[in-house]
């Protein structure tokens, strides 16, 4: 069982195969990335809970995800979430309670990583 996940509702970017997508961009603008993880067991809580609670997701996939989750299978993109190697700052902040670092640290982080030198 995998100790942390990745939040299934973001786009899955997988490392080693996204690079790409957002590499022309990295020249227009100081770039970092905030990584969000969370234990595994709580991560599918999450997206339980916005199934049920979001009508607009009853037409998606979630329903073969969820049934997948609860015999045992954990979804490729889930199992795969990692940052994406694009050679800038990397924050990793566990969602798990709140935010570890808290907000102001992760706010510190970008400014600090962003500034002009």
């Amino acid at each position: 069982m995998l100790e942390t996940h990745s939040n299934p509702d973001t786009p899955n970017f997988h490392r080693g195969a996204a690079e790409n997508d957002p590499r022309p961009f990295l020249a227009m603008a100081r770039t970092v990335v905030v990584h969000c993880h969370t234990l595994q067991v709580v991560s599918f809580q999450r997206f339980e809970a916005r199934f049920a609670q979001d009508e607009r997701r009853q037409g998606s996939f979630d329903a073969e995800r969820i049934a997948q989750i609860r015999a045992g299978q954990v979804p490729d993109a889930w199992a795969r979430a990692q940052p994406l190697d694009l050679h800038v700052p990397i924050l990793t902040v566990n969602t798990t309670k709140g935010c570890a670092p808290g907000l102001d640290a992760i706010v510190a982080f970008i400014r600090s990583a962003t500034e002009e030198r």
